[in-house]
């Protein structure tokens, strides 16, 4: 019977077929990147982008949009259809400044945006 002899890999030779293994993951490598640039800029600005107020700003600031990406999620799976989201927070955008600025329609500022939503 012959005998199967596994022969040793170098370091680099190991470190190539896990460094393939890790691309193949899409995700794997985005969140490789993201973590890179936090550490980058952390140590840019001696640890204030790293806090927790800033993290939590980020978070809520960043929340507009993931409401607005799973309602997209839903008429897509739904209907099969798209929206401008983008266009749509545009012109409400746009109706709410223009009439929470002004006195005489201040009551309706805030109800029109929402209602160009819909």
């Amino acid at each position: 019977m012959a005998e199967v002899v596994e022969k040793l890999k170098s370091f680099s030779a190991r470190a190539q077929e896990t460094a393939k293994h890790f691309l193949r993951y899409e995700n794997a490598v985005l969140v490789s990147i993201l973590g890179a640039i936090m550490a980058v800029m952390g140590v840019m600005t001696k640890g204030l982008t790293l806090t927790a107020g800033n993290l939590s700003n980020v978070w809520l600031q960043s929340s507009t949009r993931g409401i607005a990406a799973i309602g997209v999620l839903f008429v897509m799976l739904t209907a099969g259809i798209d929206v401008s989201v983008g266009g749509t927070a545009l012109l409400s955008a746009i109706f709410g400044s223009a009439f929470i600025t002004d006195s005489v329609m201040n009551i309706i500022g805030a109800p029109l945006p929402m209602g160009v939503g819909v």
